[in-house]
């Protein structure tokens, strides 16, 4: 603390005597003042200064990552958002639609009735586990299955759901 009240004192001091060296120099007396007094400051904040920036990124990146820290899976580069609500997984739609291929179609989403909805205390909707294990199964079930699909349905029974299962907290809950 004292560190800092020193620093501003000599930074007032300094610029006083900067504006009192440029008093007699006429039209570029501003100019000199300011670079006189701005380089002193500088120099004494430098330490700040060089900090600034990088703090700025980071919070900025902690505002708009921490809500989702250890929060959401990661298919291939795709965030997976779970959702745990009275101990039924739920998949976030969005998500879900840019992996699931073929696309899902409206008679799909009608078929999947309630599995398909609001989740529950959210504003989003997604698919219970039900009924993303209903559609995967009718995407893998064929000879000519995608393999994406096969490793998609495979990394949900394997990973995805056991993990939300054993650890709640690895989900969105709230």
């Amino acid at each position: 603390m004292w560190s800092l009240l020193i620093r501003v004192a000599i930074g007032i001091i300094g610029t006083y005597v900067s504006i009192r060296l440029a008093s007699p120099m006429g039209r570029a007396r501003d100019m000199l003042t300011f670079l006189l007094a701005g380089l002193l400051w500088i120099f004494l904040f430098q330490r700040y200064i060089k900090d600034l920036f990088p703090s700025i990124k980071r919070a900025g990146e902690a505002s708009a990552l921490n809500k989702w820290q250890g929060r959401y899976y990661a298919y291939l580069g795709v965030q997976m958002r779970f959702f745990l609500v009275d101990d039924v997984v739920w998949l976030a739609a969005e998500d879900a639609m840019r992996i699931i291929l073929p696309k899902v179609g409206e008679r799909e989403l009608f078929l999947l009735g309630d599995d398909y909805a609001v989740i529950p205390g959210h504003k989003i909707k997604g698919f219970s586990e039900a009924a993303v294990m209903r559609l995967m199964e009718l995407r893998t079930q064929h000879r000519r299955a995608d393999a994406g699909m096969i490793k998609f349905k495979s990394w949900l029974e394997s990973s995805a759901y056991p993990n939300v299962k054993r650890l709640p907290s690895s989900a969105i809950t709230r």
